[in-house]
């Protein structure tokens, strides 16, 4: 699974998620979208084949409905719960292996067209 990491997500979540042999890229680390519009970075993730994953629930969520009501199709959104997992580095790790989880139980393609929450045990909630 190909992850591309909203504004908001540390780039250590990044850095760990390569290390544990996923293809992650930072948003932030990215000239052409940092600072950039909800559009750009959902064009960007379905031009290189990535799961958006964002703390950024309200607008990336109602873009999931309205992608789907208009059959767009996209590599799949992973939608951050800050309460579950609160933007700070105490909780890199934990991001990180719950996405970990994720990709290792959903087979190719598993996430395409949809909209999940990440669960502390890495599957879509």
């Amino acid at each position: 699974m190909r992850f591309l990491l909203d504004e908001h997500i540390s780039p250590l979540v990044t850095a760990r998620l390569r290390a544990l042999g996923h293809d992650a890229v930072a948003v932030a680390a990215r000239d052409g979208l940092r600072g950039g519009s909800d559009d750009r970075i959902r064009e960007a993730a379905v031009a290189e084949d990535r799961v958006l994953v964002t703390y950024d629930v309200r607008d990336f969520g109602s873009m999931g409905a309205r992608m789907a009501a208009a059959s767009e199709p996209h590599p799949g959104i992973v939608l951050v719960s800050s309460r579950r997992f609160p933007p700070s580095t105490d909780n890199v790790g934990r991001m990180a292996d719950a996405l970990h989880a994720l990709a290792s139980s959903t087979r190719a393609g598993g996430l395409d067209d949809r909209v999940v929450w990440l669960s502390e045990s890495g599957g879509a909630a």
